[in-house]
């Protein structure tokens, strides 16, 4: 109550912030094995989550935080 999340989006801000991290690695798992590892069951429950929690897409997400 005190996030102003019901309880699947707060899971769900924890695995998107572990997929991040793991996006950024020098050399990234593919997008479906990270949603895989993080949780998700489908990519596009994935897609949805991560456009919800960043409004980015996980692809759009790599690009703009390439170093």
């Amino acid at each position: 109550q005190n996030a102003n999340m019901n309880l699947p989006d707060f899971i769900n801000s924890f695995r998107i912030e572990e997929a991040k991290q793991r996006l950024l690695e020098p050399k990234p798992d593919t997008i479906f094995a990270i949603s895989l590892d993080v949780g998700f069951n489908s990519k596009a429950a994935f897609y949805s989550a991560f456009k919800k929690n960043t409004s980015q897409t996980p692809t759009e997400f790599k690009k703009s935080n390439k170093s």
